[in-house]
């Protein structure tokens, strides 16, 4: 997730420091990342390999979608991408797609954030800290 984050952040760097369009968005940033090597397939979630190919479990956040980085108001607790129920490739949407019960050890999931950090989280710890930063 840490590697797709630079990877986003990488085009928006590229692209006048706007986020890429949320429907298209993994289509986007792939020529950023290592993801054309046939082993470090970076937007899989290892986590779902025993599913097989055409399953990737990570999502962009849909309200960031070709909006400026430099208008956000906390970047380091912004979502970004995240572990989603939705698998498909540039799957996209607001933070219900992540799984209630996540899929990593302690029921987390793995969140990265717009200044480019990741990191393991619980749904209602997530919450709680977007709650409590907004404030």
């Amino acid at each position: 997730m840490k590697e797709t984050a630079l990877a986003v952040l990488m085009y928006a760097a590229d692209f006048d420091d706007r986020f890429p369009p949320a429907p298209v968005w993994a289509d986007s940033v792939s020529p950023y990342s290592k993801s054309y090597l046939p082993d470090h397939d970076v937007f899989r979630c290892p986590d779902l390999d025993e599913l097989g190919p055409g399953r990737y479990g990570h999502a962009f956040y849909a309200r960031l979608g070709l909006q400026s980085s430099q208008e956000l108001a906390d970047p380091m607790n912004t979502p970004m991408l995240f572990d989603s129920t939705d698998l498909s490739w540039s799957a996209y949407g607001d933070l219900s797609l992540l799984p209630a019960q996540g899929r990593h050890p302690n029921g987390t999931n793995v969140v990265a954030f717009a200044d480019g950090h990741a990191h393991a989280t619980t749904v209602p710890a997530l919450f709680d800290a977007m709650r409590s930063k907004s404030r």
